[in-house]
Formats: C-alpha cells, structure tokens, sequence
C-alpha cells in the first residue's frame, strides 16, 4: 500500500516509543570510611581497618567480626587474634566467623599459625598444643616444642625433669601414634636423641644421635649419616654436647660440628626449627621450601585510567568514569576503591539497574524551538532517591531546572524527576528520528559513565502554504498571486513570529506582506514549460519549512489566444510502507540503548 509521508508520520505518533536509557548497577558493599581495606592471602576473607578497630567480611560481603585486636592472616582456615604489639592470645577465629575465646595462653617463636591443625602456644611457661575448638591436647609432656610440620613435631624434655639434665629430642604425631628411630636395624633408645629439627618442609630432618649427625628422610622411614666434603668423608660428630654447639642467630638458629676452633659443618634451621641448608667446607646443601599458596583471585572487572583518576570496566565495558585516587583491589565482582584516602568496596548487583526517561517515554514532535518536558530517573529500592542527581551538559539542548527537582522513595521503587527544556536540534528532520542527549547520572557518591539517551523525535511543521488561484493574474511573461499561510495551533500554543521568503533561483521576483498570514508575490519572465521556486517559512531557532511549487507557463500562439499559467504545490516521491511490517528508519530503527 503506498502511504504518503504526511500520513505515515501521523501513523509514527501512535507507532512508536522512547526507548530509554536503562544500565546495571553497582553498590557500596562497604561505604568508603575505612583507612585501609585489604585482602587475607590465604583466605577469602576482607579485612577492613579504620579507628583502630579490624571488621572481618567475607567475599559475599557478609559481616564477621569486629575486633581491637591484630587478626594475623588465616592458615588452614583459620586466624590467631592477638593483642596489639604483644603475643597475648584473645582468641581464634574460623574463616566462617566463628569465634573462640582464648584466655591467657601466649604465641611462642613469633608464629602465630595453625600448622596442621594445631596451635603451639605457651602458659606459666608451659608450652601446649591447641586444636581449633580451642582445647589443649595432651601430647604427652615436654619442655619445649616446635609446631608441626608434615604431621610431626620437634620436642625437648630432659631424663631427669626436676634437675633439668641430659635433654633429648622426640617426635610427636598429630595422631598420637608412638614415633621412634631405628638405626642398623635396632631400634634408637629416645634418651639417646641429643637433637631433632622440625621435619623439612620435603620430608628431610637432621638428628644427633650420641654425637653423631643423620638425615632422616621421612618417605623411607630411614636414618641416613651426615659425610664430610673433605677426602676422609667421615661422619659428622659434634666437637661439644648439643647445647653448646647451638646458637641462636636473628630468626635462625645455627648447629656446629664444632665449637671455638674450626667449624666443620655447620646446619642452619629457621625459627620453627626447619632446615634451610648445610655449610659444609666446600659445598652447600639447600633445603627447598614449601611457600603457603596465595589464593588465587579472579575478577571481571578492570579499571580505566585517565587524567590521574581511576574508573572500573566491567566484562571490557565502562562502567564507572574515572573518579577514585586509586583500585587496589578486583575480587569477583567487587572493587576496593580509594578517594580522598579513604577506602570502600563495591559490588556490581546484577539484581540492580536504573531507567532515565525523557517526556515521560513518548515521543517528542517539536513544533518551536523549545519543547517542555520532563526528565526521570528510575531506581530501585535501595538506593535512596535523595542520595541521586542526574545532569545535562550545557550544551546538549536540554536544560534541567534544578529548582525543580522531585525526589521519592516508595515501596514499589525510587525516583528523581526534574522539569526540563528541549532545544530543537538544527537538522532535525520532519521524519521521525532518534537524537541523543549525553547525560552524566551520580547516585550515593558515584559518578557513572558518561550515556546517551536515545530519543525519537521530530520537526513537527505546523504551518503551511495555499496560493488563492483567483487572484492569480499573468501578463507578458510576468505572474502575480498570493499565498495564505495557516497554523496548526494547540491549546495553550501561542504565535510564534516567522519570516516568510522565495527562492526562485536567478529569477527575478518581488515579496509584499499584505497582512500578518497573507502575502503578495511577483516572478518575472517566466520560461515556457516548467518554472519552479519554493516559498521557506523561518522560525527562529528551528529548521526552515520548505515549500516546493511549479508554475507551468504557455505563452499565447495568436491573436485570438492567452496566456496561460498553472501553479502547483510540488508533490515529492511517496514513500512505500508494507502494511504488515513496521516502518524501518523512519519508525525509529535505529539504536536506542545505552551507549
């Protein structure tokens, strides 16, 4: 069916709709107030810091704890609280939250760490081992010990407890099972372990067995003697009892072969009692050790640098401008941010997201060069309306009256509204179109990326041209005629002032105002055939109305005949419409999301 376009526009008023901006959101999962929020390394936990005092969240922002106290970094899932600047143990607390009170018990060689599965702490001198329920297992007694490592532990104690003589080492297991050494097949009385590290980190310990140095490899359940780099490759022997051929250096403690002259050999251990490496004349033996895992941290999102500040994308797009000092950390769908030296954390809902709309979704047909309306924003419960404000640039062509603004929190949802003034853009064409509105949207202290907001208008022209045919005179080439001009004007629409001109070409013409919506016009020499020229109606600030007409001229043949002269208004090409499709450009197909 072919529509022309008059009619197809009016069909376009009823057709279409704004397609309004509409995005996800994102949140404060912790308000910026902190002085430092970081990560545990080995535990998905948050930690947030700020007036001395330690919040606990976990990666679904979940609330834990909150403490005075230092929380150490949690091992196998769990953190030793302690006071500050002392090893004084208040409790201990699971990864899921759950805390345990712990009363006058103390961390012992600065390490405040589960090791499978227990805590090594001192009381009244005393040293125990602590399950994580909190309770103090019996290992049977020792004097001094070491925490575990691959399920064992380094322990002192002496053949005679009340005189404090002859100590010797032993292992206790996690299991509670007896441990003991053999050597050539016989079993190694305990009293005749004058020293025992803490089991290496891949299995390898160092014994003194009456004097003499051993590895013992864990795997094999074997005792393996320690040779000398020299020719004579003898065994390794103290040149002094254990206690004098051991010094305590920094955070390592040192075991010589031999004491005042000449070292041999000497083994270095760390604080907990581990080898690091054998010192022999003229080679080195290192110890490889087993780094506790970070946990490994994945994100969508990434940041956007510019001008000194930091925004974040999200999956690749922007989602915020750049507006924070620094983003120390991407977790998931969390950001920790930084401004003004404070901390926060965001969290990208995906259950929210905000709609802003311009004359309340429906199209805009601009008769003038301003159009009144009004601007919204939609928002969901939680997020409060007075805490949002949304701007047009000043040069956009739409003006918000700030004085105006409405804000409204209710049960079904939130918004802000403010009265607004479109301008007309300078091409917009009398087809409907989309136009975009760059618009800058700030909520609970965050600016998000600049949009635009699509929306589908057009160049309504309200005014048109008829020539009065009967007082239309031609003589000698030269035509006279007059044009009335009609409004079609709505309630409350007032007179706009217009200017009324002709563009003939080349041709020479006259333009005589006869009244406010009449007006007398002359061509002169007209060409036989087709004469064309088009009658533009101004109004300030808007498009220019064209009109196109054609005066068909006939000079007379004789005497007996006259001049003849036909004016028509111009008809353009029909546009076809498919009856069962919707209209394509001209409907507003272009895209109208967010951009």
């Amino acid at each position: 069916m072919v529509k022309i376009k008059g009619i197809l526009l009016a069909l376009l008023i009823f057709m279409t709709v704004v397609a309004p901006v509409g995005a996800q959101m994102v949140r404060w999962s912790l308000k910026p107030i902190y002085d430092k929020i970081y990560i545990d390394p080995y535990a998905p936990i948050i930690i947030c810091d700020s007036l001395n005092y330690t919040s606990l969240y976990d990666f679904d922002g979940k609330y834990l704890a909150t403490t005075k106290d230092v929380v150490n970094p949690f091992v196998e899932g769990m953190s030793v609280i302690t006071k500050v600047e002392t090893s004084d143990i208040t409790a201990i607390m699971s990864s899921e939250g759950e805390m345990k009170r712990l009363d006058d018990y103390e961390t012992v060689y600065d390490y405040p760490y589960f090791s499978d599965g227990y805590l090594l702490v001192s009381y009244d001198t005393q040293q125990y081992f602590v399950d994580k329920e909190g309770n103090a297992q019996d290992f049977g007694y020792f004097e001094m010990a070491y925490p575990f490592n691959r399920g064992v532990a380094s322990c002192m104690t002496y053949e005679s407890i009340e005189r404090q003589k002859n100590p010797y080492y032993f292992y206790v297991t996690t299991d509670k099972e007896p441990f003991s050494f053999s050597l050539n097949n016989k079993p190694v009385p305990p009293e005749d372990v004058e020293y025992l590290s803490s089991m290496g980190d891949y299995g390898t310990a160092v014994v003194v067995i009456k004097g003499k140095l051993y590895y013992y490899e864990q795997n094999g359940k074997m005792l393996k003697a320690i040779l000398s780099d020299d020719e004579k490759h003898k065994q390794l022997q103290l040149g002094d009892d254990v206690i004098n051929s051991l010094d305590v250096v920094s955070d390592t403690i040192v075991l010589h072969t031999h004491k005042g002259k000449k070292d041999d050999v000497i083994f270095v251990f760390d604080k907990l009692n581990r080898p690091l490496y054998t010192q022999f004349l003229t080679s080195n033996k290192t110890f490889k050790q087993r780094a506790i895992e970070e946990q490994e941290i994945t994100t969508n999102f990434s940041k956007e640098e510019r001008d000194g500040k930091v925004g974040l994308k999200y999956k690749g797009e922007l989602l915020l401008a750049p507006q924070f000092d620094s983003i120390p950390i991407l977790l998931n769908d969390y950001a920790v941010v930084c401004r003004n030296g404070k901390y926060g954390m965001l969290y990208y809902d995906k259950e929210l997201s905000f709609k802003l709309s311009l004359n309340k979704g429906n199209d805009i047909a601009f008769r003038h060069q301003k159009y009144e309306t009004t601007a919204r924003l939609d928002l969901p419960q939680s997020i409060s309306s007075s805490s949002c404000r949304f701007e047009f640039g000043p040069e956009t062509g739409c003006a918000l009256d700030m004085t105006s603004k409405e804000n409204k929190d209710s049960e079904y949802g939130n918004y802000v509204q403010y009265d607004c003034t479109l301008t007309i853009p300078d091409t917009l064409p009398d087809e409907v179109t989309t136009i975009y509105y760059p618009v800058n949207i700030y909520y609970d202290g965050i600016a998000c990326k600049p949009y635009k907001l699509g929306v589908r208008a057009w160049h309504y022209k309200y005014i048109s041209v008829d020539l009065n045919e009967s007082d239309t005179e031609v003589s000698k080439g030269d035509v006279t005629f007059t044009m009335s001009i009609s409004m079609d004007k709505i309630q409350g629409d007032r007179d706009y002032p217009f200017q009324v001109t002709i563009d003939a070409g080349s041709r020479t013409h006259s333009l005589e105002k006869l009244s406010e919506m009449r007006y007398k016009c002359n061509l002169f020499s007209l060409s036989e055939e087709v004469n064309t020229f088009t009658v533009n109606i101004t109004e300030e600030g808007c498009p220019p109305s064209t009109f196109p007409f054609e005066i068909t001229y006939t000079k007379p043949v004789d005497k007996r005949s006259l001049e003849q002269v036909v004016i028509n208004k111009k008809i353009e090409a029909p546009i076809l419409v498919d009856v069962d499709s919707q209209p394509t450009t001209s409907a507003g197909g272009e895209d109208t999301s967010v951009q």
